[in-house]
């Protein structure tokens, strides 16, 4: 509690800091406009031009905006002690969450201080052992890629756990099935499942159960 109302104040003292600290305005985006007839009703849309892929104007206004924002956030007395003070609380203790118990077995994901992602882990029994299924800080090639859990579902059995990896903060899941026992990827993976992760988790856990018995 005694922590709260101190982050708390904190953010308080940087938020009338910004008030003080922001002398001039961002910079404008350029107006550009573009209008289209509705059935008789002219609608004006100034910032179409923003749709552009790759447009070199809308790189420039973006980095204009970057470089204000970074020096107001960066002129805030007391930011650095706060971001200090806010990584202390976040790596002060092991988080354990999204459980799923199937009989006496436990999966589940932790998040270990100083971490840059969760790891999913399962147990026997409430008392058992911690086992480490999947880590994906394990499965890049390339020091610049990272891999991220998406969502898991064990079988009802336990036996087997469909899991979604997207790279590189793609979102684009890869769905695969692991035996628990062996660690071993069972079949073919599925791609692209993000967007339909509880059909294709449930068909594939059925699917594993069914070949792997």
């Amino acid at each position: 509690m005694k922590n709260s109302a101190q982050l708390f104040g904190l953010l308080l003292i940087l938020m009338a800091s910004v008030a003080v600290a922001a002398p001039t305005l961002p910079p404008a985006a350029p107006v550009h406009p573009v209008i289209d007839d509705y059935f008789g009703t002219q609608v004006v849309d100034n910032y179409r031009w923003m749709e552009k892929p790759g447009s070199p104007e809308l790189a420039v206004w973006m980095k204009e905006q970057n470089d204000y924002t970074r020096s107001i956030l960066d002129s805030l007395p007391g930011r650095e002690a706060l971001l200090q003070h806010i990584h202390q609380l976040d790596n002060r203790d092991i988080d354990r969450f999204n459980f799923v118990r199937r009989g006496q077995r436990y999966f589940y994901e932790v998040a270990s201080p100083g971490a840059q992602l969760p790891v999913l882990y399962y147990r026997d029994g409430l008392k058992g052992d911690e086992h480490v299924l999947l880590d994906p800080s394990t499965l890049s090639k390339k020091p610049d890629t990272h891999y991220a859990i998406d969502y898991f579902m064990p079988s009802w059995d336990g036996r087997y756990v469909a899991y979604g990896i997207s790279p590189g903060g793609s979102e684009q899941s890869v769905l695969h099935v692991l035996k628990v026992d062996n660690d071993k990827i069972q079949g073919e993976a599925g791609y692209r499942t993000a967007m339909r992760f509880s059909t294709c988790v449930s068909t594939s856990v059925r699917q594993a159960c069914r070949h792997h018995r």
